[in-house]
Protein backbone atom coordinates (compact mmCIF):
# COMPACT_ATOMS: atom_id res chain seq x y z
CA UNK A 1 0.00 0.00 0.00
CA UNK A 2 1.50 3.51 -1.03
CA UNK A 3 1.34 6.72 0.99
CA UNK A 4 -1.89 7.99 -1.12
CA UNK A 5 -3.76 4.80 -0.44
CA UNK A 6 -3.17 4.92 3.23
CA UNK A 7 -4.00 8.53 3.13
CA UNK A 8 -7.29 7.82 1.19
CA UNK A 9 -8.00 5.50 4.37
CA UNK A 10 -6.76 7.58 6.69
CA UNK A 11 -9.31 10.34 5.55
CA UNK A 12 -12.05 7.53 5.16
CA UNK A 13 -11.86 7.03 9.01
CA UNK A 14 -11.19 11.11 9.55
CA UNK A 15 -14.76 11.31 8.29
CA UNK A 16 -16.80 8.94 10.40
CA UNK A 17 -16.79 10.66 14.21
CA UNK A 18 -18.68 12.84 12.18
CA UNK A 19 -22.24 11.20 11.95
CA UNK A 20 -20.65 8.73 14.80
CA UNK A 21 -20.67 11.47 17.18
CA UNK A 22 -24.76 10.99 17.23
CA UNK A 23 -24.21 7.22 17.25
CA UNK A 24 -22.32 7.32 20.17
CA UNK A 25 -25.13 9.41 22.01
CA UNK A 26 -28.08 7.55 20.67
CA UNK A 27 -26.18 4.32 21.55
CA UNK A 28 -25.31 5.89 25.37
CA UNK A 29 -21.41 5.24 24.19
CA UNK A 30 -20.39 8.75 24.57
CA UNK A 31 -21.91 11.98 25.02
CA UNK A 32 -22.44 14.15 21.67
CA UNK A 33 -19.78 17.13 23.33
CA UNK A 34 -17.66 13.78 23.53
CA UNK A 35 -18.34 12.76 19.57
CA UNK A 36 -18.14 16.53 18.66
CA UNK A 37 -14.97 16.93 19.95
CA UNK A 38 -13.49 13.79 18.16
CA UNK A 39 -14.51 14.96 14.79
CA UNK A 40 -13.14 18.28 15.47
CA UNK A 41 -9.94 17.12 16.20
CA UNK A 42 -9.96 14.95 12.84
CA UNK A 43 -10.60 18.00 10.35
CA UNK A 44 -6.77 19.16 10.58
CA UNK A 45 -6.06 15.64 9.34
CA UNK A 46 -8.84 15.90 6.38
CA UNK A 47 -6.83 19.50 5.71
CA UNK A 48 -3.57 18.20 6.00
CA UNK A 49 -4.65 14.83 3.42
CA UNK A 50 -6.27 17.75 1.32
CA UNK A 51 -2.48 19.75 0.98
CA UNK A 52 -0.87 16.73 0.49
CA UNK A 53 -3.10 15.40 -2.33
CA UNK A 54 -3.00 18.89 -4.14
CA UNK A 55 1.07 17.93 -4.86
CA UNK A 56 1.37 13.91 -4.68
CA UNK A 57 -2.04 12.69 -5.55
CA UNK A 58 -4.55 14.49 -7.67
CA UNK A 59 -7.07 11.01 -7.30
CA UNK A 60 -7.26 11.53 -3.82
CA UNK A 61 -7.86 15.46 -3.59
CA UNK A 62 -10.16 15.14 -6.78
CA UNK A 63 -12.30 12.47 -4.24
CA UNK A 64 -11.75 14.97 -1.55
CA UNK A 65 -12.93 18.19 -3.66
CA UNK A 66 -16.26 16.24 -5.57
CA UNK A 67 -16.80 14.06 -2.06
CA UNK A 68 -17.39 17.76 -0.26
CA UNK A 69 -19.02 19.62 -2.74
CA UNK A 70 -21.25 16.72 -3.75
CA UNK A 71 -22.19 15.92 0.00
CA UNK A 72 -23.29 19.94 0.13
CA UNK A 73 -25.31 19.85 -2.88
CA UNK A 74 -27.20 16.72 -1.79
CA UNK A 75 -27.67 17.81 1.71
CA UNK A 76 -29.40 21.21 -0.11
CA UNK A 77 -31.61 18.67 -2.43
CA UNK A 78 -32.21 16.96 1.22
CA UNK A 79 -33.63 19.93 2.56
CA UNK A 80 -35.45 21.55 0.08
CA UNK A 81 -37.56 17.94 -0.59
CA UNK A 82 -38.83 18.36 2.95
CA UNK A 83 -39.78 21.95 3.38
CA UNK A 84 -42.88 22.00 1.41
CA UNK A 85 -43.95 18.96 4.44
CA UNK A 86 -41.79 21.35 7.09
CA UNK A 87 -44.89 24.22 5.75
CA UNK A 88 -47.39 21.80 6.36
CA UNK A 89 -46.59 20.87 9.49
CA UNK A 90 -44.35 18.14 10.10
CA UNK A 91 -41.65 18.45 12.01
CA UNK A 92 -38.92 17.29 9.82
CA UNK A 93 -36.11 19.91 10.88
CA UNK A 94 -36.89 19.05 14.68
CA UNK A 95 -33.99 16.92 15.57
CA UNK A 96 -31.47 19.34 13.84
CA UNK A 97 -32.66 21.54 16.84
CA UNK A 98 -31.62 18.97 19.13
CA UNK A 99 -28.21 18.24 17.86
CA UNK A 100 -27.22 21.65 18.99
CA UNK A 101 -28.72 21.32 22.58
CA UNK A 102 -26.82 18.54 23.01
CA UNK A 103 -23.72 19.14 21.24
CA UNK A 104 -23.40 22.13 24.15
CA UNK A 105 -24.48 19.96 26.45
CA UNK A 106 -27.30 23.21 26.94
CA UNK A 107 -30.32 23.22 29.00
CA UNK A 108 -32.49 24.40 26.44
CA UNK A 109 -32.37 25.49 22.54
CA UNK A 110 -31.45 29.18 21.59
CA UNK A 111 -29.81 30.89 18.28
CA UNK A 112 -26.17 29.44 19.14
CA UNK A 113 -27.58 25.90 19.91
CA UNK A 114 -29.87 26.10 16.32
CA UNK A 115 -26.89 27.55 14.14
CA UNK A 116 -25.05 24.84 15.54
CA UNK A 117 -27.14 21.81 14.77
CA UNK A 118 -27.91 23.33 11.45
CA UNK A 119 -23.73 23.46 11.39
CA UNK A 120 -23.87 20.01 12.49
CA UNK A 121 -26.40 18.61 10.06
CA UNK A 122 -24.48 19.98 7.09
CA UNK A 123 -20.92 18.44 8.31
CA UNK A 124 -22.52 14.90 8.22
CA UNK A 125 -23.68 15.56 4.42
CA UNK A 126 -20.49 16.81 3.35
CA UNK A 127 -18.39 13.99 5.47
CA UNK A 128 -21.22 11.55 4.22
CA UNK A 129 -20.63 12.82 0.47
CA UNK A 130 -16.55 12.62 1.15
CA UNK A 131 -16.98 9.44 2.64
CA UNK A 132 -18.99 8.09 -1.05
CA UNK A 133 -16.22 10.09 -3.16
CA UNK A 134 -13.48 7.76 -1.92
CA UNK A 135 -14.89 4.80 -2.40
CA UNK A 136 -17.15 5.51 -5.93
CA UNK A 137 -15.60 8.11 -8.25
CA UNK A 138 -16.15 7.16 -11.54
CA UNK A 139 -19.24 4.53 -10.97
CA UNK A 140 -22.45 5.33 -12.32
CA UNK A 141 -25.14 8.24 -10.41
CA UNK A 142 -27.28 5.54 -9.07
CA UNK A 143 -24.94 4.38 -6.88
CA UNK A 144 -25.18 7.70 -5.13
CA UNK A 145 -28.84 7.32 -4.80
CA UNK A 146 -27.88 3.69 -2.93
CA UNK A 147 -25.84 4.98 -0.48
CA UNK A 148 -27.90 7.88 0.25
CA UNK A 149 -30.98 5.18 1.14
CA UNK A 150 -28.24 2.80 3.18
CA UNK A 151 -27.54 5.79 5.11
CA UNK A 152 -31.15 5.92 5.75
CA UNK A 153 -31.55 2.59 6.90
CA UNK A 154 -28.26 2.50 9.27
CA UNK A 155 -29.73 5.22 11.34
CA UNK A 156 -32.97 3.63 11.64
CA UNK A 157 -31.40 0.27 12.79
CA UNK A 158 -30.35 2.23 16.12
CA UNK A 159 -32.21 3.64 18.93
CA UNK A 160 -32.64 7.18 16.67
CA UNK A 161 -35.92 5.62 15.22
CA UNK A 162 -37.20 5.20 18.57
CA UNK A 163 -36.19 8.14 20.40
CA UNK A 164 -37.30 10.58 17.57
CA UNK A 165 -40.94 8.62 17.08
CA UNK A 166 -40.02 7.29 13.55
CA UNK A 167 -40.92 3.21 14.45
CA UNK A 168 -44.31 2.81 12.44
CA UNK A 169 -44.33 6.32 11.49
CA UNK A 170 -45.01 5.69 7.97
CA UNK A 171 -45.09 9.34 6.69
CA UNK A 172 -42.15 10.69 8.40
CA UNK A 173 -40.42 6.97 7.16
CA UNK A 174 -41.40 7.79 3.40
CA UNK A 175 -40.17 11.26 3.52
CA UNK A 176 -36.76 10.40 5.68
CA UNK A 177 -36.34 8.03 2.46
CA UNK A 178 -37.58 10.34 -0.35
CA UNK A 179 -34.85 12.88 1.15
CA UNK A 180 -32.54 10.53 0.76
CA UNK A 181 -33.03 9.91 -2.83
CA UNK A 182 -32.84 13.55 -3.29
CA UNK A 183 -29.37 13.57 -1.35
CA UNK A 184 -27.87 10.94 -3.29
CA UNK A 185 -28.72 12.15 -6.68
CA UNK A 186 -26.75 14.97 -7.05
CA UNK A 187 -24.37 13.33 -5.20
CA UNK A 188 -24.37 10.44 -7.33
CA UNK A 189 -23.87 12.80 -10.76
CA UNK A 190 -20.94 14.94 -9.22
CA UNK A 191 -18.62 12.33 -7.67
CA UNK A 192 -19.74 10.77 -10.98
CA UNK A 193 -18.60 13.12 -13.82
CA UNK A 194 -15.66 15.08 -11.32
CA UNK A 195 -17.51 18.23 -11.80
CA UNK A 196 -15.00 21.45 -10.95
CA UNK A 197 -17.73 23.85 -9.26
CA UNK A 198 -16.95 27.64 -10.58
CA UNK A 199 -14.86 29.36 -8.09
CA UNK A 200 -17.42 32.13 -7.93
CA UNK A 201 -19.87 29.21 -7.01
CA UNK A 202 -17.85 28.24 -4.43
CA UNK A 203 -17.86 31.39 -2.90
CA UNK A 204 -21.79 32.13 -3.31
CA UNK A 205 -22.55 28.60 -1.62
CA UNK A 206 -20.39 29.60 1.47
CA UNK A 207 -21.63 33.06 1.84
CA UNK A 208 -25.05 32.06 1.67
CA UNK A 209 -24.65 29.04 4.24
CA UNK A 210 -22.96 31.21 6.55
CA UNK A 211 -25.65 33.54 6.77
CA UNK A 212 -28.03 30.89 6.64
CA UNK A 213 -26.38 28.95 9.36
CA UNK A 214 -26.01 32.04 12.07
CA UNK A 215 -29.18 34.28 10.79
CA UNK A 216 -30.72 32.33 13.97
CA UNK A 217 -28.48 34.03 16.47
CA UNK A 218 -29.68 37.52 16.08
CA UNK A 219 -33.29 36.64 14.97
CA UNK A 220 -33.55 34.34 18.60
CA UNK A 221 -31.48 36.56 20.75
CA UNK A 222 -34.96 38.39 22.33
CA UNK A 223 -36.70 35.53 22.87
CA UNK A 224 -33.23 33.66 24.17
CA UNK A 225 -33.09 36.31 27.09
CA UNK A 226 -36.56 35.74 28.30
CA UNK A 227 -35.83 32.17 28.48
CA UNK A 228 -36.32 30.46 32.36
CA UNK A 229 -34.73 27.32 33.61
CA UNK A 230 -36.32 24.42 33.16
CA UNK A 231 -39.54 26.36 32.06
CA UNK A 232 -41.83 26.43 29.10
CA UNK A 233 -43.62 30.40 28.51
CA UNK A 234 -46.63 30.51 26.69
CA UNK A 235 -46.11 33.18 24.69
CA UNK A 236 -49.40 34.05 22.64
CA UNK A 237 -49.69 31.01 20.63
CA UNK A 238 -46.35 29.24 21.21
CA UNK A 239 -44.09 28.32 23.64
CA UNK A 240 -40.45 29.72 24.47
CA UNK A 241 -38.13 28.20 23.85
CA UNK A 242 -38.14 25.11 21.02
CA UNK A 243 -36.66 22.83 23.19
CA UNK A 244 -36.40 22.74 26.91
CA UNK A 245 -33.45 19.65 28.63
CA UNK A 246 -34.27 17.54 31.52
CA UNK A 247 -31.19 16.34 33.52
CA UNK A 248 -31.40 16.37 36.75
CA UNK A 249 -34.92 16.60 37.18
CA UNK A 250 -37.75 15.20 35.60
CA UNK A 251 -40.46 18.05 35.72
CA UNK A 252 -40.76 20.95 33.57
CA UNK A 253 -43.21 24.38 34.70
CA UNK A 254 -45.30 25.52 32.00
CA UNK A 255 -45.60 29.30 32.66
CA UNK A 256 -48.48 31.69 31.53
CA UNK A 257 -47.62 35.69 31.94
CA UNK A 258 -49.90 36.30 29.28
CA UNK A 259 -54.17 37.76 30.06
CA UNK A 260 -55.60 34.86 28.32
CA UNK A 261 -56.31 31.39 29.54
CA UNK A 262 -54.50 28.61 27.11
CA UNK A 263 -54.47 24.91 26.64
CA UNK A 264 -51.29 23.12 26.47
CA UNK A 265 -51.68 19.99 24.34
CA UNK A 266 -49.03 16.76 24.40
CA UNK A 267 -50.30 15.03 21.10
CA UNK A 268 -48.54 11.78 21.93
CA UNK A 269 -49.86 11.16 25.43
CA UNK A 270 -52.86 12.53 24.13
CA UNK A 271 -52.99 14.85 27.29
CA UNK A 272 -53.59 18.45 27.69
CA UNK A 273 -52.98 21.27 30.71
CA UNK A 274 -55.12 24.12 31.01
CA UNK A 275 -53.09 26.97 31.91
CA UNK A 276 -54.93 30.09 33.46
CA UNK A 277 -53.51 33.72 33.25
CA UNK A 278 -50.08 34.44 35.32
CA UNK A 279 -50.19 30.98 37.14
CA UNK A 280 -47.12 28.25 36.84
CA UNK A 281 -48.39 24.32 36.54
CA UNK A 282 -45.64 21.60 36.64
CA UNK A 283 -45.76 18.53 34.52
CA UNK A 284 -44.00 15.58 35.60
CA UNK A 285 -42.52 13.00 33.49
CA UNK A 286 -42.58 9.73 34.46
CA UNK A 287 -39.39 8.34 31.68
CA UNK A 288 -36.93 9.14 29.52
CA UNK A 289 -37.98 10.71 26.11
CA UNK A 290 -38.69 13.60 23.93
CA UNK A 291 -41.85 15.13 24.38
CA UNK A 292 -43.87 17.16 21.98
CA UNK A 293 -45.65 20.41 23.20
CA UNK A 294 -47.86 23.11 21.74
CA UNK A 295 -50.40 25.74 22.42
CA UNK A 296 -54.22 25.03 21.01
CA UNK A 297 -55.39 27.11 18.89
CA UNK A 298 -57.67 27.50 15.50
CA UNK A 299 -54.56 27.69 13.13
CA UNK A 300 -51.22 26.01 13.09
CA UNK A 301 -49.11 26.09 16.24
CA UNK A 302 -45.56 25.75 16.55
CA UNK A 303 -44.77 22.96 18.55
CA UNK A 304 -42.01 23.16 21.19
CA UNK A 305 -40.04 19.33 22.73
CA UNK A 306 -38.66 18.36 26.22
CA UNK A 307 -35.84 16.25 26.16
CA UNK A 308 -36.15 14.10 29.42
CA UNK A 309 -32.14 12.57 29.08
CA UNK A 310 -30.63 10.02 29.03
CA UNK A 311 -33.11 9.53 25.92
CA UNK A 312 -30.81 6.60 25.00
CA UNK A 313 -32.15 4.42 27.66
CA UNK A 314 -35.40 4.28 26.59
Amino acid sequence: MNKGQLLRWVCFLACIPSGGALLLKVWGLASMVAGGALFLACLPILAFAYGWSLRHDLSLESALRVGCWGGLAGTVGYDLVRVPFHLYGYRVFAPIQAYGVWLLDSDCSSGLTEALGWLYHFSNGVTFGILYALVGSGRHWGWGVLWGLCLESIILSTPFAHIFHMQGNWPALAIAYGAHVAYGYPLGVIVQRGYDLPHRFKMLSGLLLGCFLFSSIPMEWSKDRRVLPATLQVEVDTLNPKWVRLTSTTTVTFFNPGLNPVTVIQPSGKRQLEVEPGTRHNWEFSQTGIYQFYVKTPGRSISSFVIVDPVEKL
